[in-house]
């Protein structure tokens, strides 16, 4: 076999594997569906209607999908949480170091109940709060 029919050969057998790698079904990347969640949080939210997100990542969210009846607030940290009863949603990404519960209970706050989600590599939590 000549060098020519090699490369011709060569060059052939790629087209074919980029082709049949290509047609292969491709999974799509998971995303966190933030409608699901927010939906899951208006269910459970009913009184109090006070949520409080700590940033924008998760704020921006709550936001664009939640109904008028949720009073939206953000925090720039934990400290800024009013008394009372409340729900706080955040990204267990938010606490570089340390348990989001225990600087909760630190404050003085109660658990009350909680949910989250995971999706994406994303963990997203909102849980009710009393002080």
């Amino acid at each position: 076999i000549s060098t020519r029919r090699w490369g011709a050969a060569a060059i052939a057998g790629f087209v074919w594997t980029a082709v049949a790698c290509a047609a292969l079904p491709q999974r799509a990347p998971t995303k966190f569906d933030w409608r699901r969640f927010v939906r899951r949080v208006e269910m459970s939210v009913g009184s109090p209607r006070d949520v409080y997100a700590l940033e924008a990542f998760t704020g921006a969210p709550l936001q664009r999908y939640a109904h008028a009846s949720m009073r939206l607030h953000m925090a720039k940290s934990l400290q800024d949480l009013p008394g009372g009863d409340l729900w706080l949603v955040y990204r267990r990404d938010s606490f570089a170091s340390g348990s989001p519960a225990a600087a909760l209970r630190a404050l003085g706050f109660a658990t009350v109940t909680s949910l989250s989600a995971e999706a994406a590599g994303q963990r997203i939590v909102a849980v009710r709060v009393r002080r």
